[in-house]
């Protein structure tokens, strides 16, 4: 699945870390657990099956595997310490997504794959060590809707707007073509006198 709009997971826990070399940047593998909200379980699509109508937690939930992976995303990874470090990258993709409920609160828990920054989540966790950290995913591109009233799209642009901000708009002088260029007549060349003649 695509992401359409923000997710944010608080109280990351770390549950393991695995990096894997390659020929290009090593793959940085993250096993992660985090709580379950109506929010997240509503844009994960599963919300349905963990909570109620009135967001009450539905008994009976004890493991649940989601059968879908995100990827085209930016992550932002930041320490439990409020002027800690943070990490912003694209990841592959997140995976094996599943909800557990062991005691209380219903858990998510994750792998997100990463090409690069193997270094940087090293010095993270040794900074955050066995306190939690958050993770924002934002969807890469986010669509632009050109449809309503004001929109600028469907007509020139306004000139006395783009002189406000100080852009102007060149004109380009089109030259007529040249006409293609007459072919000259091979050149004959002369017969060479034989002798006796």
């Amino acid at each position: 699945m695509k992401l359409t709009e923000k997710l944010e997971f608080k109280q990351v826990l770390l549950q393991g870390m695995a990096v894997k070399p390659t020929a290009a940047e090593p793959f940085v593998i993250l096993a992660l657990e985090a709580e379950v909200t109506p929010e997240i379980s509503q844009i994960l699509g599963c919300e349905e099956a963990i909570f109620a109508n009135d967001g009450i937690l539905r008994s009976g939930v004890k493991v649940m595997e989601l059968d879908t992976s995100i990827d085209e995303f930016r992550a932002t990874f930041h320490s439990a310490k409020e002027d800690g470090q943070t990490i912003i990258c694209h990841p592959e993709s997140i995976e094996h997504l599943k909800v557990v409920r062991e005691m209380g609160e219903p858990l998510l828990r994750f792998r997100v794959k990463i090409a690069g920054y193997a270094t940087a989540f090293c010095d993270l966790i040794n900074e955050t060590r066995d306190q939690k950290f958050t993770i924002a995913l934002e969807p890469s591109q986010i669509a632009l809707d050109f449809s309503g009233e004001n929109s600028k799209a469907d007509g020139p642009a306004d000139e006395a707007f783009l002189e406000s901000l100080g852009i102007t708009e060149p004109t380009v002088e089109v030259e007529a073509p040249l006409p293609p260029p007459v072919p000259e007549p091979p050149k004959k060349r002369g017969r060479k006198a034989k002798a006796g003649e």
